[in-house]
This record gives C-alpha cells, structure tokens and sequence, in this order.
C-alpha cells in the first residue's frame, strides 16, 4: 500500500455499518480468525455480519455500485453516498490494519481470487481520519453524471461499463479526451481528489495494448484547463467559495453566540436543574444541526451558493426540527439550481 493509495467505497445511509463492520469495532484478528471472516465476507450468500469492510481501487467500480443501489435496489439517490478514502499513519499510530482481499481469497483457497484484484478490506472499520470527501449519488446526478457518462440505469455490469467508457476514450482526439476525463473529475465536487479521478477511471477502462495515451500533453493540459482555469479559478467558484466562507463565519458566529447567551441566563443554575438542562439539549441540538448544514454544504462541493442559513437569533430562536426543516429546504433549492 502506497502512502498516496486512495480507496473508494459506496454506503447507504440507511444501513448504521456504513464506515464500521456489521459486528462493529473489537480487536486485532488472528490469521485463522481474519480468514474466517473472508470466506464469510467473499460468499454473497452468507447471512452473518463479518468484521471486515471492503473499499475498492477502482473508481468504476464503486460508481456502478451505487447506480445500481439506486435503479435495481430502489434505494433513494440522497441515501447513497460515495466516500473517498486515503489511508495515513502518524507517527505514534499502528499501521491501518488493511488487507488485500485477492491473497486472503488465494489463503482461503477460494476457486477464482482474481474476482477481489481490485478490492482491499480493512479490519472493523474505516478511521474518520481517512476519509477525503463524501458526495452522494443525488449531487452527482444533479450534475448530469448519468446523463453525460455511460453508467445507465444500473443494468451493465463493470465489464460492460469498460468497454461502453473506453470505446468513448477511443473515438476522442486528445482535446476531447481530456474534457471527458475533467468534466468526470468536476462532478464530484472541489474537495474530492480531482487530479486522481481522471487517470483513475482512465487505467480502469483503458487496457495496455490500446494505444489511446492519458499522458499525451494535450490531454493533461485540457484536464488541467477545465479543473483549473475553467472552474477552481474561475470568477464564479471564487465567488461562490468565498460566500460559502463568508456564510460558515456567519453560523459560527451564531453557535458562539448561543454558547455565550445560554451561560450568561444559567450562570447560577444547579446542574440538575431540569428547565437547564433542557434548554442545553436545544442549545446542543441547534447546534449539531448548524456543523452538519455546514458540512453538508462543503460535500456538495461548494458550487452553488446557500441562502443565508437556518438561523439568525440566539439560542432559544430555532429549534432543530426548525433548522432540519431550513437544511431541506435549502439542500432542495441547491440541486433545482444546480
């Protein structure tokens, strides 16, 4: 595993094992207890929560993964989310307890282990601090993904979603190439890994002997032109990224200012006091619901521009079904816009 490997994987949010295994966080596995677990994990008919959660490679992989979430197990699109992940170790951390999941397949001695080549598994969970970015299907659909790239209405199988990509790298020039490639990258958002994108989903469908070339120069300096001078520095992102800015100081200038309030009336209050602590539980609610509108603006990719938040007031002015109900409303407007 290099130190810039970066794994994808697709969750739905209604299922609670989204970033953490169905048997939750526990301890180092044995050789003989992680194989176990494998062959449950690698046999599609096995009912029993497994300590292991897969990421793949391969970012064809996990897009397809999530169209088909959406058209052939109905889930919701705003449910689907896809996350980007980059392993990293600090000094005083064991190393990420990750595995590939080909060789635990050849050690189990199952009949096709080239079936994972492109899957990893780690062990109990994914850590929150290696996790990039997260975009949901809905965003990348409001962004024309389905409508300007061959992903269908999740009936293709990979196989077949390689071809259909790499026979459209083969009718392009180098022009067109690169568009293709940067407009890819764009539709996941401004803190996604956007120079990995392009190569990535290149080296997924393009085989060795094709002679289409990702390194050619016209083709990295056409990516470059629509991630760079078409978009990250482009008058209307800078305008947008610093209204965003201006607007997440605004809201944290209102939990500062709850904080404040809510100790200046219940300086004297007992800690059982129960009008206290109620009025701390909304204080806390209102805030935990400003953090995610924020964060959720910062997934979405920080293209389109938020109103002017959910609240405005004190403390005691917004409850958080109040702010849920804003964030909605809100998040709806941002996509009919995009």
């Amino acid at each position: 595993m290099s130190s810039g490997t970066i794994y994808t994987r697709v969750y739905s949010k209604r299922n609670a094992a989204q970033l953490i295994s169905a048997k939750g966080p526990q301890g180092t596995l044995s050789h003989p207890q992680l194989l176990h677990e494998f062959r449950n994990h690698a046999n599609k008919w096995n009912q029993e929560a497994t300590a292991l959660v897969s990421v793949s490679r391969r970012i064809i992989d996990t897009v397809n993964r999530a169209v088909h979430k959406h058209f052939i197990d109905d889930e919701p699109p705003e449910d689907i989310w896809i996350v980007f992940i980059k392993p990293k170790v600090t000094e005083n951390e064991s190393p990420p307890r990750i595995h590939a999941a080909s060789d635990l397949a050849e050690q189990c001695g199952l009949s096709e282990p080239n079936k994972f080549l492109y899957e990893m598994v780690f062990e109990w969970s994914i850590p929150d601090t290696f996790v990039m970015h997260q975009v949901s299907l809905q965003t990348l659909m409001s962004r024309g993904l389905l409508r300007d790239y061959p992903f269908g209405n999740g009936l293709y199988t990979t196989a077949e979603l390689r071809c259909l990509i790499a026979e459209d790298f083969r009718q392009s020039d180098a022009v067109n190439l690169g568009l293709y490639l940067g407009f890819f990258a764009q539709k996941f958002g401004a803190r996604a890994p956007i120079r990995w994108l392009p190569e990535q989903l290149f080296r997924d469908c393009m085989r060795m002997t094709d002679e289409v070339d990702f390194d050619c120069w016209i083709t990295q300096h056409t990516i470059d032109e629509v991630l760079t001078d078409w978009w990250l520095i482009h008058c209307d992102f800078i305008s947008d990224y610093e209204e965003f800015e201006d607007w997440k100081e605004i809201m944290k200038d209102c939990i500062n200012e709850g904080v404040i309030e809510f100790g200046e009336e219940w300086d004297d209050a007992e800690e059982d006091d129960l009008e206290m602590i109620i009025a701390r539980d909304k204080l806390e609610a209102r805030n935990r619901g400003i953090k995610a509108q924020i964060e959720e603006y910062a997934n979405i990719g920080m293209q389109y521009r938020p109103n002017s938040g959910p609240v405005t007031g004190g403390y005691r002015d917004t409850t958080e079904s109040d702010t849920a109900d804003s964030s909605r409303s809100t998040h709806q407007t941002l996509l009919k816009n995009s």
